[in-house]
């Protein structure tokens, strides 16, 4: 099945290796978001669900993922099932608070 993953933070795109995009229609076997994370690699040879879900301070643990731009994926619910021509959107989480 055909995903659209799209990358909004710079920073993130640096990691995955992207340079000069923001968005990829990518080929996927597997069947839930996590899988799908799974085959994202990263600068550090590590996969993109391995940064997410490992709990370190990077850019990649802390990013935002979005399903089809109606769900906040958490790491707790990355068991969600996806189908052909839905969309992902990675974006960079904006520190602050007051």
């Amino acid at each position: 099945m055909s995903i659209k993953l799209a990358v909004q933070c710079a920073t993130i795109r640096k990691e995955i290796g992207w340079v000069g995009k923001s968005e990829e229609t990518i080929d996927f076997k597997g069947e839930t978001i996590g899988d799908f994370l799974k085959q994202i690699p990263t600068a550090d040879g590590r996969s993109f669900y391995e940064r997410f879900t490992d709990g370190d301070s990077g850019v990649i643990s802390n990013a935002i993922v979005w399903y089809n731009l109606m769900l906040f994926v958490k790491k707790d619910n990355l068991n969600f099932k996806i189908k052909d021509g839905d969309k992902i959107v990675l974006l960079r989480t904006i520190p602050g608070g007051g």
